[in-house]
C-alpha cells in the first residue's frame, strides 16, 4: 500500500498536466513561446525580433498578458507610442565609454542575439522560462559590423492561479560584456527607465500605494514598496499590483506612474547613467499581481511580506 501511494504522489503532476490541469508550454509561429494554465492562455514571451511594418523592432518581453478572468491585460505597439510592448525592461541611455550606442526604448540601434540558453519546465505548481541572450549595437569603430555589449538573463516564473489571483516573477540579470558600459533611464527631470509593464487603462484609473491613494505625476512619486493600479476592463474592475524586492538595486525605487496613454514604471537608476559590471550580476526582481480589485491595501502587504520573506 505504501509503495503504491508513492507512486500515485510520484504520478500526480503527470496525471494533472495530462487531464488539462497545471501549467504547460509550447512554442508558436513567429518565435513565441506560449504558457498555459488549465489549457488557458497565461502569457506569450517574444523571442524573435517583430515589428510594425518594419519599425520599432521589438523582443524579449511578454504579450499578451491574461488575466484570471482570460482577459489581456497588456498592450503592443499602442498609438501613443508604438515603441511600448507589454511586460518589457528598457531604458533610453546606453552609453559606452560615456558615448551614446543606442536608445533601447525607442528600439533604435538595438538587436537581440540568438538566445545563448532558453529553457522553460512546467508542472501543476509552477512553470518557469529562462532566456539569455545579448544585446546587440551597432559597433563605434566598425561601421556595419554589431557589438555584444551585454548579456541579459530573463527568468519568469508563474505560480498558480488561486481564488482569482496571479502571481508572476520576473527576475532580471544583466552583465557587461565591454568595460565602460553605462545605463541610465531617460536623460530629463522624468528619468523614466526599466521594469515597464504598459497595461490597458480606462477613464477611472485609481492608483493607491502602502499609504492610500497616489495621484500620478509628469515626474517620479517617492519610493513605495508596491503600487496598485485598478480599473475597468470589460465591464468589471481589474487590478495590477507590481511589486519591488527589497534586494533591488536602489530601494526603496521612486516611481514613473500615469492614468493614461502609458506604462508604469519603477523606475530605476533614473536620470544618471550607472556602470554596469563586466564581473558580477546587476540583478532586479519584481513580482506582478493579477487581480479583479481583490486586494485590499492590507492584503497586498500581506502578499508583499509572502515574496519578500520580510
Amino acid at each position: 500500500m505504501r509503495l503504491l501511494l508513492l507512486i500515485a504522489i510520484a504520478l500526480a503532476p503527470l496525471l494533472a498536466q495530462a487531464a488539462g490541469q497545471g501549467f504547460e508550454f509550447d512554442h508558436l509561429e513567429g518565435g513565441r513561446i506560449r504558457l498555459q494554465e488549465n489549457g488557458k492562455d497565461y502569457f506569450i514571451f517574444q523571442v524573435e525580433a517583430k515589428s510594425l511594418e518594419g519599425k520599432y523592432a521589438r523582443a524579449n518581453y511578454l504579450h499578451p498578458l491574461l488575466d484570471p478572468d482570460g482577459v489581456i491585460v497588456t498592450e503592443d505597439f499602442p498609438k501613443d507610442h508604438r515603441h511600448h510592448r507589454g511586460i518589457f525592461w528598457s531604458w533610453h541611455q546606453l552609453l559606452l565609454k560615456g558615448k551614446s550606442v543606442s536608445d533601447p526604448w525607442k528600439c533604435q540601434d538595438i538587436e537581440w542575439s540568438k538566445p545563448s540558453n532558453i529553457s522553460n519546465q512546467a508542472d501543476s505548481q509552477t512553470a518557469r522560462l529562462e532566456v539569455t541572450r545579448d544585446w546587440l549595437v551597432p559597433a563605434p569603430d566598425k561601421p556595419g559590423s554589431q557589438l555584444a555589449v551585454m548579456r541579459v538573463k530573463a527568468v519568469i516564473v508563474a505560480l498558480p492561479t488561486r481564488k482569482g489571483l496571479r502571481r508572476l516573477d520576473f527576475t532580471l540579470s544583466f552583465r557587461a560584456l565591454q568595460k565602460g558600459l553605462t545605463l541610465g533611464g531617460s536623460d530629463d527631470a522624468k528619468g523614466y527607465g526599466g521594469f515597464s509593464p504598459r497595461v490597458r487603462l480606462s477613464d477611472d484609473v485609481e492608483v493607491t500605494g502602502r499609504s492610500g491613494p497616489v495621484t500620478p505625476k509628469k515626474t517620479a512619486v517617492e519610493g513605495r514598496r508596491w503600487i496598485n493600479g485598478t480599473r475597468t476592463l470589460d465591464g468589471k474592475q481589474r487590478s495590477v499590483t507590481i511589486l519591488v524586492h527589497p534586494s533591488h538595486p536602489g530601494f526603496p525605487l521612486k516611481w514613473i506612474l500615469r492614468a493614461k496613454r502609458s506604462m508604469q514604471n519603477p523606475q530605476w537608476p533614473g536620470r544618471e547613467p550607472i556602470a554596469i559590471s563586466t564581473t558580477q550580476e546587476t540583478i532586479l526582481r519584481y513580482r506582478l499581481l493579477l487581480h479583479n480589485n481583490l486586494l485590499k491595501p492590507e492584503d497586498i502587504q500581506s502578499e508583499w511580506k509572502n515574496y519578500t520573506g520580510e
